[in-house]
């Protein structure tokens, strides 16, 4: 019986050892990658919204792009960390090209064609919605930093900021994206299956239902001791440092120095770029790897554009337009026509892409001309007319919608939200034309109000008024009653889609 006894706790203590070694075994990755077949990024025009999707889930809601609209059939699309290029997608055409050297949002560039699919919905020449179709998507997790990867086309289409990840277990990998519900994704590197699980806890052992993905899984690395090599090359153009023998998981400082008359562009590690920092810390897989820099030449133009623009275009005139060497004296000029005033000019920034924002209150003076495409906007007013509304303010367009910036603190000086200004009233109308009927009554479009505080509940929130002009659908106006000193002031914002939205103070 006591031999019985020692022969169970033998047993035990061994199966105990077996699965330590087993859940060892089972960490022993350094990454895995989740390969899909039919993965799409659609945008749709009309809303400026853009997902990328497979298997009928959504892998990114678009954190991080840029789309900009070029001609009803031109696009251009870019994530914010690639550098030196963007995708330039024609729906007439039903194409998608590499473009470098080339300025966003403007034609122009080398343009190298994509192995990629464009499925249309509606007119090639202006489209409800198109589809670009991958057949080398895939999904890579890296243990060590717990960092996603999602890419295609042997570029990166998202850095994963948008997922949850957990380690169930050292095998066991549990990742979604944050906008699921309901269900997650369940990794298993040691039978290598993809299953989607639906009714459990994320981030623990629980029960639900689950079904096998039919999605390849691949796990890379044994994590041990050994060192492998880590070969850094250059394409021409410049040095690199850092290479060497180094242990899985260690980080590695690498550098690209770029040579005179030349920039970095990006590393890559095959065909898949892997980042756009000269200076970068790369985590050391368990394998040997060559890493590339690649360079270009830093092409200095002939001349950068001035652009000068009316707001609005029947407000005035402008001269000076043209191109202009880097650093060449410009003088230009705003004249207002019969009926307004010039109020100044403004220009868009630069690095946010927001417009309205103040450059110059002289409609004549002098510049040098910047290193860079530059685009002024002259701002005029129309003069207060008896018994006529005054054409106060005047609000530019932007991809996110009506901006009201201008307004908040910009020109002009009398059409200004000020302090102590209380918004008692919004109201959202059909687009039309705006006409004073006398008495305190104006009509937008077959509408009529009234300049005195309509009935409703008062906002007092005035950090609303930017939120709400910010989302006013195209084709339609906003009313907004604000109280200041005793005294109500209706202002109207049209939105009917043209280049510059007009607004109306009474």
């Amino acid at each position: 019986m006591q031999q019985l006894g020692k022969m169970k706790k033998n047993t035990i203590v061994f199966l105990l050892m077996f699965v330590i070694l087993v859940s060892m075994s089972f960490a022993s990755f350094d990454r895995f990658k989740l390969d899909f077949s039919d993965c799409s990024l659609v945008y749709v025009p009309s809303s400026q919204t853009l997902q990328i999707s497979t298997l009928g889930k959504v892998l990114s809601y678009g954190q991080g792009w840029t789309v900009q609209q070029v001609y009803s059939y031109l696009y251009h699309f870019k994530l914010n960390t690639w550098s030196g290029f963007y995708w330039m997608v024609n729906t007439s055409r039903r194409e998608v090209y590499r473009v470098t050297g080339g300025t966003f949002g403007s034609v122009g560039g080398n343009q190298t064609k994509l192995n990629i699919n464009v499925d249309v919905t509606g007119s090639g020449n202006s489209p409800t919605r198109f589809s670009l179709r991958f057949t080398d998507a895939y999904l890579i997790y890296t243990q060590a930093t717990r960092s996603i990867q999602i890419a295609a086309a042997s570029t990166v289409l998202s850095y994963g900021q948008d997922w949850q990840k957990a380690e169930v277990h050292p095998y066991l990998i549990h990742i979604k994206q944050n906008n699921w519900s309901g269900f997650y994704w369940k990794v298993n590197t040691s039978t290598k299956k993809l299953y989607n699980h639906q009714g459990g806890t994320f981030g623990v052992v629980s029960p639900g239902s689950e079904t096998l993905l039919n999605v390849p899984v691949t796990v890379y690395g044994q994590q041990s001791t050994q060192n492998y090599n880590l070969n850094l090359s250059s394409t021409g153009g410049g040095s690199v440092t850092g290479s060497g023998q180094y242990s899985a998981g260690s980080m590695v400082n690498i550098q690209a120095i770029p040579n005179a008359g030349y920039h970095f562009e990006h590393w890559t590690r095959g065909a898949l770029i892997i980042s756009n920092q000269a200076n970068y810390s790369y985590q050391m897989p368990s394998e040997n790897v060559s890493l590339t820099a690649h360079f270009s030449l830093a092409i200095q133009p002939l001349g950068f554009t001035l652009d000068l623009q009316l707001n609005p275009p029947s407000g005035g005139s402008v001269s000076g337009s043209g191109s202009y060497s880097p650093g060449a004296w410009v003088n230009i000029q705003a004249t207002a026509n019969p009926g307004y005033q010039f109020t100044g000019w403004t220009r868009t920034d630069s690095s946010t892409g927001w417009p309205g924002v103040p450059y110059s209150n002289q409609s004549n003076f002098g510049l040098n001309m910047p290193a860079q495409n530059l685009t002024l906007v002259a701002n005029f007013e129309q003069q207060a007319i008896p018994g006529q509304p005054i054409l106060g303010v005047y609000v530019e367009d932007h991809p996110l919608g009506v901006i009201v910036t201008n307004i908040m603190g910009g020109y002009p000086a009398a059409g200004r939200i000020q302090n102590g200004d209380v918004l008692t009233n919004i109201r959202f109308l059909s687009n039309g034309a705006v006409t004073s009927l006398g008495g305190g009554m104006v009509r937008i479009g077959m509408n009529t109000i009234n300049v005195n505080f309509p009935s409703g509940t008062p906002i007092q929130n005035t950090s609303q008024l930017q939120s709400f002009i910010a989302n006013i659908p195209m084709g339609n106006a906003a009313a907004i009653w604000i109280l200041r000193g005793g005294v109500y002031r209706l202002f109207v914002w049209l939105n009917p889609g043209t280049a510059f939205s007009s607004s109306y103070i009474f």
